[in-house]
């Protein structure tokens, strides 16, 4: 799945997890390939610009960047935690808390021309 290319390749780098920076948990991977599965099938040109980082705490950052605009999607690590999808550009930002495919999808149109 050429979507989860940065996701996998990250959580098979075992030496960048200990105890004190924790590797992405189950709830963390399935949610973000729920997310990038529909976004990659409603706005492929989106996930050519698209990049995940590791938060430490078992959670992920999911960037995406076009047109002076950023969509990040901020998974936490359990569904008991506050995730959001930031969208801002230099005028104007803000924050959705619902993180669903819809809602990611409607920001990264947003992003595109």
């Amino acid at each position: 799945m050429p979507h989860m290319f940065h996701v996998t390749e990250m959580l098979a780098r075992e030496n960048d997890y200990d105890d004190e920076f924790m590797r992405p948990n189950e709830y963390v991977i399935s949610t973000a390939s729920t997310l990038l599965l529909e976004a990659e099938r409603c706005t492929p040109e989106a996930m050519l610009i698209h990049n995940v980082s590791m938060i430490g705490d078992g959670g992920l950052h999911i960037y995406f960047h076009a047109n002076g605009r950023d969509v990040i999607v901020n998974l936490l690590p359990t569904c008991n935690d506050t995730s959001y999808i930031y969208h801002g550009n230099h005028d104007d930002f803000g924050a959705d808390y619902e993180v669903i495919p819809e809602k990611l999808v409607y920001w990264l149109k947003w992003m595109m021309p």
